[in-house]
């Protein structure tokens, strides 16, 4: 009777060691603390901005990242300095890519996240909504701008080159009718039903109509 007890006690205890091993670990699952911990945490929170990636590189059970939280003060704060320092560069990287021109998927793309995340992180991050917020209106300011001198004949100003020359591009070289497709993805509902393609001043005239409402010009 005893041995099977034993028998059964040694099975249970295999079962319980092969479920502490994941998927992609190569290690048993860690559970005594290590000071290293709280660097490798922070790196990895800053190069990824995921804790499951922090838990499979310690090889650690979810609880245990928690626990250690609670209890290692030095590893809550490495934890938080990571994901704060993470959350800076997404917000710069993620304003940049929508303010040269990139779509939400595109940008998201950009910044190494799909599309899903950036809207996960837009609802439970406040800055990184603003930051998505704020590359869309410089977007959406680069196209009006290009577009009032479309309607001008003014050179258009583009942005620097790698040496820092200024750049500028004739505005008969620019089809009005790609600017009305940039302006209507852009902001659907200021520009997707009044301009229309190839009407050079439509497009002129409605944005300097908006731009005096504003209170931007005379």
């Amino acid at each position: 009777m005893a041995r099977q007890n034993k028998k059964k006690i040694s099975k249970k205890k295999a079962r319980s060691k092969s479920e502490m091993m994941k998927d992609g670990y190569k290690k048993p699952i860690n559970t005594k603390y290590n000071k290293t911990y709280a660097t490798k945490a922070k790196k990895v929170l800053i190069e990824t901005m995921r804790v499951d990636k922090v838990i499979e590189e310690l090889q650690i059970h979810e609880e245990t990242y928690h626990r250690w939280k609670k209890e290692k003060p030095e590893f809550e704060k490495a934890v938080t300095d990571g994901l704060k320092k993470a959350l800076e560069e997404k917000c710069k990287d993620v304003k940049e890519a929508l303010a040269f021109g990139y779509s939400r998927m595109g940008a998201a793309g950009k910044i190494g996240i799909g599309e899903r995340t950036l809207y996960e992180w837009a609802e439970k991050y406040p800055s990184f909504s603003q930051a998505i917020d704020e590359g869309i209106a410089l977007s959406l300011a680069k196209l009006e701008e290009r577009a009032i001198m479309l309607g001008t004949g003014e050179p258009i100003k583009l942005e620097p080159d790698e040496n820092g020359e200024e750049r500028f591009i004739n505005p008969k070289m620019i089809h009005p009718g790609s600017l009305q497709f940039l302006l209507e993805a852009k902001n659907r509902k200021e520009y997707g039903k009044e301009i229309k393609i190839n009407d050079e001043r439509s497009t002129f005239e409605k944005i300097k109509e908006k731009m005096k409402s504003r209170g931007e010009s005379n």
